[in-house]
Formats: C-alpha cells, sequence, structure tokens
C-alpha cells in the first residue's frame, strides 16, 4: 500500500508540480522512475512506514476483538461503550491512513526518509488548534485511564499482599485503597 502511494504521488509529483513530462507516454516512464527513486531512496522507510500502519492496524483488530469476547456489544448496559470505544479506533485509524499517506507524499517531495515526513506532517497537523485539542484530550484520556489501572492493580497486589502475609488484618482492604489512591496521586 505504501509503495502505491509513493508510486502515485511520484507521478503526480513529475506531472503537475514539475510539469517535465509529456502526457502521452511518459506515465509508464514515470512509473519506472518512481520505482528507480523507491529503491535508491527510500525503500527501508517506505517499509518501515508500512509496518508501522500494519501495527497499528492489528492494534485496532486486537481492541475489536477484545470488545467481542468481553460481550460488550451484547449487553445493552454496555453497548453505547462498546460504540464509543469502536469510534475512538476508527478515529484513530482514519488519522493514522490521513497521517500515513501525507508522510509518504513528503518523502516523494522532500526526499527525506519516513520518520521525518511523518514528523513534518505532525508539525503541520500540530498548527491547527482543533488537531492539538484532540491530541491533548488523547493524553489527558490515556494518562488518566493508565493512572486508574495503575490505582487499582496497585490496590490488588496490596490487598492479595496484606490477606496472603497478615490474615488477621481487618482492614486490609480499607489499607489497599489507601495506598491505591497515594498512587493514583503520585502518577499525576
Amino acid at each position: 500500500r505504501g509503495i502505491s502511494i509513493y508510486l502515485i504521488s511520484y507521478s503526480y509529483y513529475q506531472y503537475y508540480w514539475k510539469k517535465k513530462y509529456v502526457i502521452n507516454l511518459s506515465l509508464y516512464f514515470s512509473i519506472f522512475k518512481g520505482l528507480r527513486s523507491i529503491i535508491a531512496f527510500n525503500l527501508g522507510s517506505i517499509i518501515f512506514g508500512a509496518f508501522l500502519m500494519t501495527i497499528i492496524t492489528i492494534l485496532a483488530l486486537v481492541l475489536r476483538l477484545l470488545l467481542k469476547l468481553v460481550g460488550a456489544e451484547n449487553k445493552e448496559r454496555t453497548k453505547s461503550y462498546a460504540r464509543w470505544a469502536r469510534r475512538v479506533i476508527n478515529f484513530l485509524l482514519e488519522c493514522c491512513r490521513r497521517l500515513s499517506k501525507q508522510a509518504y507524499i513528503e518523502v516523494v517531495v522532500s526526499r527525506e526518509n519516513f520518520i521525518k515526513s511523518a514528523h513534518h506532517v505532525l508539525i503541520v497537523f500540530a498548527h491547527n488548534p482543533i488537531l492539538t485539542f484532540l491530541i491533548e484530550l488523547f493524553n489527558i484520556f490515556f494518562l488518566m485511564f493508565g493512572s486508574i489501572v495503575v490505582c487499582a492493580a496497585t490496590s490488588l497486589l496490596c490487598y492479595y499482599h496484606l490477606h496472603l502475609y497478615q490474615p488477621k488484618l481487618t482492614f486490609s482492604l480499607f489499607i489497599s485503597i489507601i495506598i491505591g489512591g497515594i498512587s493514583i496521586i503520585v502518577s499525576f
């Protein structure tokens, strides 16, 4: 997919931006020159970019599979949460697809690798205030989610430890909740 986006972008770049070629048979020469450009400059970075997109797609598929395994789509109470999670996953996938497409086009124009091109595209995206707000919102959401998971894990480990080694302690749940609260305060 990345190579096809690169070839199409290269053809458009040669035709409409540089205007070096005549339209008749030069499309085939442009495709061959694009293949040569891929091999000469950016094959490794394009494969790396395609690898990153594959990882993100696999993560989205795993999250969808987890939603189905948990049964969140079948229970009436959790249908709205599952629908919301699906929308977030689709939104992230669409953002990654657009980012990678723009990064491939930037690779064609700037002759840099995929990571530098993706960085340039992210800088352009970051100047948009709505996208900056969304990125900050996702950052806060993941920070809070991670802190809650850390708090719950710390509380459970503390409760298990106290229950295992101090079985006569009657308020071990209260102590574990306090330690979990301290861990959530420290994580912020």
